[in-house]
């Protein structure tokens, strides 16, 4: 793939790497499927399935959210501490969510 030096401005560069993107289409998708594979096999398996196993699970009336764990808000987001414990999670708004995260991410 040219390097955007290559190209007379930065237009002349979008115009080829749409054309490309446009004739190399399935190409494309195809490195896309295999990176994703990899990825998830190396970072998103579990996590993939805890979200889908909770999204049935609140679909078909099996699981109820419940208010925020920490401040009580009705607007939350299931938290896990471990994917591969799907259903143990914890409804936190989206503050206290990404304060937990973060907590998590520092214990790494």
């Amino acid at each position: 793939m040219p390097n955007e030096s290559n190209f007379k401005n930065h237009k002349e560069y979008l115009d080829w790497y749409r054309n490309y993107r446009k004739e190399n289409i399935e190409q494309i998708r195809e490195y896309k499927r295999e990176y994703l594979k990899k990825w998830r096999l190396k970072n998103g398996y579990n996590r993939d399935n805890a979200r889908i196993k909770i999204w049935r699970m609140l679909k078909s009336g099996n699981l109820k959210k419940q208010s925020c764990f920490v401040c009580g808000k009705k607007e939350v987001q299931a938290h896990h501490e471990d994917y591969s414990k799907p259903l143990d999670i914890k409804w936190l708004c989206v503050i206290h969510h990404k304060e937990a995260d973060k907590k998590l991410r520092q214990k790494l």
